[in-house]
């Protein structure tokens, strides 16, 4: 990779992180490419330059948001472990990453409904195919641990959406309140009452 192009990544991750804070702050809707410029002190024509309208650039955060999170389960190589605690991991991993990328979720789930329904074809496919892989590593787990008997045998895709409902709520509240502890410490919590109502 050229000095350039390094430099080239190093603006654009800069301009994907102001943006982010203030579709946070301010929604999707409030927030203008002038302001994103301004908030990350770019010129406006150099925003363009790597994005082509607002929509690409929120969608450009939540992709790469999407891969990182991905690429950080996909190297725990959770099927190594028995269900309970490849579990356990997985929720610990989901977590620490929101905890790091708070506004990355803030934005997610603030505005997803509204951004969605204007979500060009291409754009929605690559969300949901992101989406589905992510979902893929608690609904592997969930099977393994149906088919060894440690859960119980409900629809293992079904259950998935189940606990990371459970995740979503959780994180949303610790967005929202005052942070007294790491939110990671919640992992516990939120596998043990699961588990109570999955497992065989």
């Amino acid at each position: 990779m050229t000095r350039r192009e390094r430099e080239n990544i190093r603006r654009r991750d800069e301009m994907m992180a102001a943006a982010a804070r203030l579709f946070a702050d301010r929604g999707y809707v409030r927030t203008t490419m002038a302001e994103i410029a301004k908030r990350a002190e770019f010129a406006l024509g150099t925003i363009y330059q790597s994005f082509r309208t607002k929509e690409d650039v929120y969608f450009s955060i939540l992709s790469e948001k999407s891969d990182e999170l991905i690429a950080i389960l996909d190297r725990e190589e959770l099927k190594a472990f028995p269900p309970d605690a490849a579990l356990e991991r997985a929720v610990r991993i989901v977590l620490e990453f929101f905890e790091q990328n708070i506004d990355f979720f803030r934005i997610y789930i603030t505005d997803w409904g509204t951004f969605e329904a204007n979500l060009t074809g291409d754009y929605r496919r690559i969300l949901k195919e992101k989406y589905d892989r992510f979902l893929a590593f608690f609904t592997g787990i969930i099977q393994r641990g149906v088919a060894g008997g440690v859960l119980k045998p409900y629809d293992a895709v079904e259950t998935a959406y189940v606990l990371v409902g459970i995740l979503s709520a959780y994180i949303f509240q610790w967005s929202v309140e005052p942070k007294t502890a790491p939110f990671v410490e919640k992992t516990e919590m939120i596998v043990r009452l699961f588990l109570e109502g999955a497992r065989a």
